[in-house]
């Protein structure tokens, strides 16, 4: 939990983790990491389905920055 963002812990904390997916998806050479996470409540009745996908800066971002503006993830 040390790795959730403060706002998520809460809702987390009432789920359990049960399963995991992970797959590479993109196009062409481009391949990115997705994982997809299945998490139950501790009754075992409600699911709360998580995608974390693995992200790169944008290809735009050098021709942003030129404008004097950032991007987040951009480094």
């Amino acid at each position: 939990m040390a790795n959730i963002r403060l706002e998520l812990q809460p809702l987390l904390s009432n789920f359990r983790f049960g399963d995991v997916a992970l797959k590479a998806v993109g196009v062409g050479l481009v391949g990115m990491h997705c994982v997809i996470g299945l998490w139950v409540d501790q009754r075992g009745e409600e699911a709360l389905v998580l995608q974390s996908k693995e992200a790169h800066p944008s290809v735009l971002a050098p021709y942003v920055t030129c404008l004097g503006l950032t991007i987040r993830g951009s480094g």
